[in-house]
C-alpha cells in the first residue's frame, strides 16, 4: 500500500490563545466508539516504550478517549486523531474525510502543529481497517516518535526559558567548554578544575557533569564510566544500558543511558559526548528521586542538554 506522511503547519489568527494542558509526556488519542477497541490494541502497544530507572517507567502517558470528547481535550500537547474506515461510524470518519482530496492517497498519516492551541503536535490517521493501521503503525513508527518527542522536548524548554537563570555559572561553562546551556537558578557549583564542572540542585536531585575526554575516546560505556569514577564514587551497574545518536546544534553526538549507584543512592543517568574542532567533551545528568517516577526528570535534563549551543 502506498503511503504519504505530510507535515502541516496552520496559521492560527487569534493571539490569546489558551496553553497547552496536562504533562508534556501525555498524548491523548482521540477515536470513535466503534474504532476504539482497535485503535486501543495498536496504539497502547506502539507508545509501550520503557526506561529504567531503575524501575521500569513508561516513556509516553497516553489515555484514548471518545472523539465526541475532542473540546474536553483539544488543548493537550501532543494528540491523536486516529480513523478507520471499518467498522463505520458518524463521528471521527466524518472529521478526517474532510483531509482526504488533500491528499494523494485514500489511506495516510500526517501531523500539524499548533492545530487548536501553541506549542501542540496534532497526528491525525486514517487507514482502512486496523490491519492496515498496524502496517502503517510498524513503517512510520521512527517518524511518529520523532514528532511526539520533539514536541515534549520543546515545551520541556518553555518551561525553562522564562525562569531566573544563572548567569555566573552560565558564563563559566562557555569559557571552560564554549558550551551555553540553560542553567536555572537554584544549580550551584559542587566543584571544578581545569577540566571539569560538576553542578547541581534540590529536590529533586539532579547534577550535570562537564569533562574534557581522551582524544582517543571510544564509543562505549567503559570510556565514560572511567571518566565518571574519576570525579566521584558513582558506578554504572551493567544493566539497562543504552547506546544511540542524538542531534545537538545539528551535531551528531553519542548518546548513553543507563543506571547509576553510589554507596547511598542510586537513578538514571544521561551522557552525550560532543566531538569539537578542539576537544572532546563529556555532558552527563544524574538524577535521584528516592519513591518517586524519575523519567520526567531525566527527560527534561534531556530537553537542556539537547538543546545547548556549541560555540565553536
Amino acid at each position: 500500500m502506498h503511503k504519504i506522511i505530510y507535515t502541516l503547519f496552520l496559521i492560527i489568527g487569534c493571539t490569546d490563545i489558551p496553553r497547552y494542558q496536562g504533562p508534556v509526556q501525555r498524548i491523548v488519542c482521540l477515536t470513535s466508539k466503534e474504532d476504539m477497541p482497535y485503535v486501543k490494541s495498536e496504539l497502547k502497544s506502539f507508545f509501550s516504550d520503557t526506561i529504567f530507572t531503575p524501575q521500569a517507567e513508561n516513556k509516553y502517558d497516553i489515555l484514548f478517549r471518545d472523539f465526541l470528547d475532542l473540546n474536553d481535550y483539544k488543548f493537550h500537547s501532543n494528540i491523536i486523531i486516529a480513523s478507520i474506515e471499518s467498522p463505520l461510524d458518524s463521528t471521527v470518519d466524518l472529521y478526517t474525510n474532510r483531509y482526504r482530496d488533500r491528499l494523494d492517497s485514500t489511506y495516510s498519516i500526517f501531523n500539524t502543529d499548533d492545530a487548536f492551541t501553541k506549542n501542540q503536535s496534532l497526528l491525525c490517521m486514517f487507514y482502512k481497517d486496523s490491519l492496515s493501521l498496524s502496517i502503517g503503525l510498524s513503517s512510520n513508527e521512527k517518524w511518529i516518535k520523532s514528532k511526539i518527542d520533539e514536541r515534549i522536548n520543546k515545551n520541556n524548554i518553555n518551561r525553562y526559558i522564562g525562569k531566573s537563570q544563572n548567569d555566573s555559572i552560565k558564563s563559566l561553562i562557555i569559557d571552560l567548554f564554549n558550551l551555553e546551556i540553560i542553567v536555572h537558578t537554584d544549580y550551584k557549583v559542587l566543584g571544578s578544575g581545569s577540566d571539569y564542572l560538576w553542578i547541581g540542585r534540590g529536590t529533586p536531585y539532579r547534577w550535570i557533569i562537564f569533562q574534557d575526554i581522551d582524544s582517543n575516546y571510544k564509543s562505549n560505556f567503559s570510556s565514560i564510566e572511567n571518566k565518571v569514577n574519576e570525579l566521584s564514587y558513582i558506578d554504572i551497574i551493567d544493566k539497562y544500558r543504552h547506546i544511540d545518536k542524538r542531534s545537538i546544534d545539528t551535531k551528531s553526538v553519542d548518546f548513553f543511558r543507563g543506571v547509576y549507584e553510589t554507596d547511598e543512592t542510586g537513578g538514571p543517568f544521561i551522557s552525550y559526548v560532543i566531538r569539537t574542532n578542539n576537544k572532546n567533551i563529556l555532558v552527563s545528568s544524574f538524577v535521584n528521586n528516592p519513591g518517586f517516577d524519575k523519567l520526567p526528570i531525566l527527560i527534561q535534563q534531556e530537553a537542556i542538554i539537547e538543546n545547548m549551543k556549541i560555540m565553536e
